[in-house]
């Protein structure tokens, strides 16, 4: 069974070679085709023949993105399998092995965890690079999710006896993002602090707000970079030799693949770094805002009932007694509680609108279904006890606006203009 595990590994060596020297050529067409845009510009040729050899030049990138994303796949089925039989071997399950055996298999399987780390980012970069990478943006608390990444690495760093400190303080306001992207950069960020800070050494998470972005930094007390690379580091493919003995295995991708989800999110994210003294990575992101998270999902799920053309309602909730901006706020947080607690479908959104002056619920529903909506929330508001700031009971008044796609609108301007003609709650259909 060594002896198969061995031929796979050489056969799987052999075609990423082969994978990387057809990309290595997509590359350098693409840097002839380039050279020569830049001449068509540079001599003032036809506007007509610099067309057509830019859409030279996007045909051979869709062939090079496909390509990557066929051979990945085609790469990644056999180690998977591999390292399912290595496991198999290591845990003793076909029969005993000798401490020699265990060695071998664990090179291969650390072997394997490489190759798979490559196929992967390989696989995000021709993601990306065709579009084909869709976010799914929520509100995401920031050091729940560092510490989450803290506790996957914190093994890995305490092999170097590295200490990882999250610093953030625990007032930072939530940022708007993918989760599962963000948890990739900043993986790749702590995970380069580690490979690059030698024994002993610290590693600091920090985070401010300025201006309505979170600024979160990876420091570390490493072996730092030249001032000259700050920018080739974020480039594909790229390893900076370092003056010191310290050097890490990769591919040089992560950082490229972290600053383009980064653009994708219309955040930032750059170095600050001097030899000997270490470096410090910084992300910026947006804050959340629900009015920002109400528009993106609105237009994700009107795209979405467009093409697959179901129905999609809007209701627009408001509280309608007139009391003073304070106290009506409070109430409305009430009923946004309500609105939560009565609407049933997981897929449904509540949310504060703009302004924070309504509440918004967005559901993939016919007219029928969103007038049904519309009692369940008439009758918990009615059954529900409101409180003044003093402790009093009141009733609250609320005002509601309800659009349907395609019953009423046929545009999501028009679903949205409709649903905010608000209405007392008594006067709807």
């Amino acid at each position: 069974m060594l002896e198969n595990a061995e031929y796979s590994m050489i056969s799987i060596i052999v075609q990423v070679a082969f994978f990387f020297w057809m990309a290595i050529i997509a590359g350098h067409l693409l840097n002839i085709i380039r050279k020569r845009n830049e001449k068509l510009i540079a001599t003032g040729i036809k506007s007509k023949q610099l067309e057509i050899a830019n859409k030279e030049l996007e045909g051979l990138n869709r062939m090079k993105s496909e390509f990557v994303s066929v051979v990945s796949h085609e790469i990644r089925t056999p180690l998977t399998t591999m390292k399912e039989f290595i496991a198999l071997l290591l845990d003793e399950i076909p029969g005993k092995i000798n401490k020699e055996q265990q060695e071998f298999l664990s090179i291969i399987n650390e072997s394997i965890n490489r190759l798979t780390r490559l196929i992967n980012n390989m696989l995000d970069i021709s993601r990306i690079e065709s579009g084909m990478v869709e976010l799914n943006r929520r509100e995401i608390n920031i050091n729940t999710l560092t510490n989450e990444v803290i506790k996957f690495l914190q093994p890995q760093a305490d092999t170097k006896d590295i200490l990882i400190k999250n610093s953030l303080f625990l007032d930072l306001p939530a940022i708007y993002g993918d989760w599962d992207k963000i948890l990739q950069v900043l993986t790749n960020l702590i995970d380069n602090a580690i490979k690059f800070t030698p024994q002993s050494g610290r590693i600091t998470i920090e985070g401010k707000m300025v201006n309505n972005q979170i600024l979160l930094s990876v420091i570390d007390t490493g072996i730092g970079i030249n001032s000259e690379d700050f920018d080739k580091v974020f480039e594909k493919f790229q390893r900076i030799e370092s003056p010191t003995p310290l050097q890490a295995k990769g591919t040089g991708l992560g950082l490229s693949i972290s600053s383009s989800i980064m653009e994708m999110h219309n955040g930032k994210i750059w170095v600050e770094s001097e030899l000997g003294k270490g470096s410090k990575f910084t992300i910026s992101l947006p804050e959340y805002n629900e009015g920002v998270f109400f528009k993106d999902v609105l237009k994700k799920r009107f795209n979405q009932v467009m093409r697959n053309q179901s129905f999609l309602s809007l209701i627009i909730v408001t509280v309608e007694n007139n009391f003073e901006d304070i106290e009506a706020e409070r109430l409305l947080v009430g009923v946004e509680d309500v609105l939560k607690e009565t609407i049933r479908e997981t897929n449904d959104v509540v949310v504060r609108l703009e302004g924070k002056k309504a509440i918004g619920i967005l559901s993939e529903i016919d007219k029928r279904g969103a007038l049904i909506i519309k009692d369940r929330i008439l009758n918990a508001v009615n059954v529900y006890k409101f409180l003044t700031n003093v402790g009093k009971p009141i009733t609250v008044a609320i005002g509601l606006g309800l659009a349907t796609y395609p019953d009423d609108v046929t545009t999501q301007e028009e679903l949205v203009d409709k649903a905010r003609k608000i209405r007392p709650a008594s006067c709807l259909p």
